[in-house]
């Protein structure tokens, strides 16, 4: 019995169920989405506030070196050459101040552009060509709006440092007499520094802060590699904080635009967050819920299915009925006309009534083979697929598809082109016989008689591929992603007769074989298709 879904028998129902429970679930999800905005704002923001703690504790340590040992160097034991006092400072600062790569000074009696770099290890004040090219001309000049404090990036090629300074000034004249400074090597400072600092001061900070032990910190550098930590999350980037890699005290007014930028975030990883705590209140109701849901959605989904198949076999149906009656009315009509032409004796010469016996064998093999896409379609219909497997040689298969073409109503020369040496293949011989026909009988019906047809096979990886093309008139790019679809016949063919089953059913068969087949036509060009089948168990 035919299933017909009734809208009083199947929809309301579904909607009297169905719609308490959609509004439910609606009402649950706009307020679990409420709590988590809120938790996220919440949980954002206690973790912002972290990390500007963490930038005030990374920022007095990295002023601190400034401001202790710069300002402590005498101005006139630098002005009278005596560096004992100052190397002993800067000794004290090395030991103090890990991420300073070398501290210096110049006087204005020492050659213009030169300086003595202090080596903590035995070497004194010595002169450093190499570091003494990376400082930057402003170091050495006093212009308009330049304090007695600056911060610059290192010169020269691939510079990775910067350098900051402490101009010793004439007060009355504001002439410059000397300079105390420092350098600091950026890749040495995050590689070796950093992860110390954050490890013993940065991270217990950041985690007593936030009440949890297990709350992750995140540095990322220039090309946001991660100096400090490995896993950015979504609530990290949320609460990001800009850092300005910057030496020196922003509040003094000195320029920091140029200096590298670094990003600071802290974020929950794995800890249990309160968007988790505010979801377990819920989580009973939207269960029960969701099942409900699921519930009804899979009979309605099977009610919907059982519909859909039942009207497109209908419809299927309908449309098979229409094209083939349609289709068997010519070779019907011809077939009554010849017959009664010469049952009336009416065809007097003997060379006529042989081309009126000519063409009702031509109208009975249209019959016959119209016949035989029938049955095959209604074995399709039916879901049988081919069963009866056995290793069957494809030379064979080959030569009897093409002895069947030669004794139809349309002959048409074909060129084979096989090695000496085929796989067996391991399938059924007739359904395979078959689908080589109908690929060679399809090739034939839209080329000229005096294009032959080309057939080939050769194997390709564990499977064999048989190819049939022809140079036909092609197929259109719009028809050719429908031309394996049951009864779709292209539109700029309407004279070439058939109920477009042939190569869905080939489809089908090849399918069955666990092979595919493929389709490749360019218009004016012609048409090739190929079928690839997986050869014999033990051909491998």
């Amino acid at each position: 019995m035919a299933f017909k879904f009734s809208f009083t028998g199947g929809l309301l129902p579904i909607l009297a169920f169905g719609a308490p429970l959609v509004a439910i679930a609606l009402v649950q999800y706009r307020w679990i989405l409420e709590l988590q905005t809120r938790s996220e704002m919440i949980e954002n923001q206690r973790n912002r506030e972290a990390g500007q703690r963490a930038r005030s504790i990374l920022a007095d340590e990295m002023t601190r070196a400034r401001l202790t040992v710069l300002p402590a160097v005498g101005h006139a034991d630098l002005m009278s050459l005596d560096f004992e006092p100052v190397a002993q400072l800067f000794n004290r600062g090395h030991e103090r101040f890990a991420y300073v790569d070398r501290f210096f000074v110049w006087t204005e009696s020492m050659p213009h552009g030169e300086a003595l770099f202090y080596h903590p290890v035995g070497g004194g004040f010595v002169s450093d060509p190499e570091r003494l090219h990376y400082l930057p001309d402003e170091v050495w000049f006093l212009g308009e709006g330049k304090g007695r404090w600056g911060e610059f990036l290192c010169v020269g090629e691939n510079p990775t440092c910067q350098v900051v300074i402490h101009r010793i000034l004439d007060d009355e004249e504001r002439t410059l007499q000397g300079i105390a400074g420092f350098m600091v090597d950026r890749v040495g400072f995050a590689r070796d520094f950093l992860p110390a600092f954050a490890e013993q001061v940065l991270v217990p900070a950041v985690r007593e802060f936030l009440g949890d032990m297990e709350a992750p910190l995140t540095l990322l550098g220039e090309n946001d590699e991660p100096i400090i930590g490995t896993n950015v999350t979504a609530a990290a980037v949320e609460s990001a904080i800009e850092i300005p890699m910057t030496f020196t005290l922003p509040s003094e007014g000195i320029q920091t635009t140029d200096v590298p930028r670094w990003l600071l975030s802290v974020g929950h990883s794995d800890a249990v967050g309160v968007q988790e705590i505010l979801h377990r209140g819920a989580l009973g109701n939207i269960a029960i819920v969701g099942a409900g849901l699921i519930v009804l959605a899979i009979g309605s989904a099977l009610m919907a299915r059982s519909s859909a198949r039942e009207a497109k076999l209908s419809d299927l149906k309908s449309r098979f009925i229409s094209g083939i009656s349609h289709e068997l009315k010519t070779p019907l009509s011809n077939i009554r006309l010849y017959s009664e032409m010469l049952e009336l004796d009416r065809v007097p010469r003997k060379l006529e009534r042989k081309l009126f016996y000519r063409s009702l064998r031509q109208q009975a093999e249209i019959l016959g083979d119209m016949l035989e896409e029938i049955l095959d379609f209604s074995r399709l219909e039916a879901e049988q697929s081919v069963t009866r497997f056995e290793p069957c040689d494809l030379q064979d298969i080959v030569q009897e598809a093409i002895e069947m073409k030669e004794w139809t109503r349309t002959p048409h020369p074909v060129d084979v082109n096989l090695p000496d040496a085929l796989p067996r293949i391991h399938g059924n011989h007739s359904a395979l016989v078959r689908v080589v026909y109908s690929l060679l009988d399809n090739a034939s019906k839209y080329s000229g008689p005096d294009k032959p047809i080309v057939l080939g096979a050769q194997r390709e990886n564990g499977m064999v591929a048989i190819e049939v093309a022809d140079r036909g008139a092609g197929i259109p790019p719009e028809d050719l992603p429908h031309v394996f679809e049951r009864f779709y016949r292209g539109q700029s063919h309407d004279d070439v007769k058939g109920a477009g089953l042939g190569l869905s059913i080939a489809q089908s068969v090849v399918a069955s074989h666990g092979g595919r087949i493929e389709v490749e036509s360019e218009l004016g060009k012609g048409s090739r298709f190929t079928v690839r089948l997986p050869v014999a168990f033990d051909e491998d």
